[in-house]
């Protein structure tokens, strides 16, 4: 399993709210949560009981979830007494924001499954400083031009509510040029 985050989980091990959630990206422990009761707390403590019964819990990917990892009708999560999370079963409720968040994460794994944080960071700098070719920046235009039609699919699959957001239908397709070019990064 691999360590993603935090999840903020009722008394029966129900998820509420999630923060993090991008594979190979840890954040750190949130400032600040709203509880479900309107109370904020700040620099809540792993596994401690919080006024409204909840505990924050590591969140972690299963080694192999189910895809969609999430649906429309909620998830229920279940943690071990190290506060540690097992296993994603899927619940009952709806919630718009596990949903968002969701179609979020997917949006980021697409982009970063083409060109990591890192990548981007060092073509960004080669296209400022004019180190590309003429033919490099044309392709460098494109790849900037995927990311934002990708963002604008995220927007619209949120805008939707679909749950079928991991479809690939629903994202645009990276050319051959832009892979091409990623990879001598």
């Amino acid at each position: 399993m691999q360590q993603i985050g935090y999840s903020l989980v009722d008394a029966t091990g129900k998820e509420l709210q999630f923060f993090g959630d991008t594979a190979g990206q840890f954040p750190s422990i949130p400032d600040v949560i709203k509880l479900s009761n309107g109370d904020f707390v700040h620099c809540a403590a792993l596994g401690q009981v919080l006024a409204d019964g909840s505990k924050l819990v590591l969140r972690q990917l299963v080694d192999a979830p189910p895809a969609p990892w999430y649906t429309p009708t909620g998830v229920t999560i279940t943690f071990d007494g190290t506060q540690t999370i097992k296993t994603v079963v899927y619940g009952q409720q709806f919630d718009p924001n596990v949903l968002a968040n969701t179609i979020n994460a997917e949006c980021s794994r697409r982009i970063y499954a083409v060109a990591s944080a890192t990548t981007q960071q060092n073509m960004i700098g080669n296209a400022a400083a004019g180190l590309l070719s003429a033919a490099d920046m044309t392709t460098y235009q494109t790849a900037v031009g995927w990311i934002a039609s990708t963002v604008a699919a995220c927007r619209a699959l949120i805008t939707a509510a679909d749950a079928t957001y991991a479809d690939d239908s629903h994202w645009p397709a990276c050319s051959a040029a832009v892979l091409a070019l990623v990879a001598n990064y």
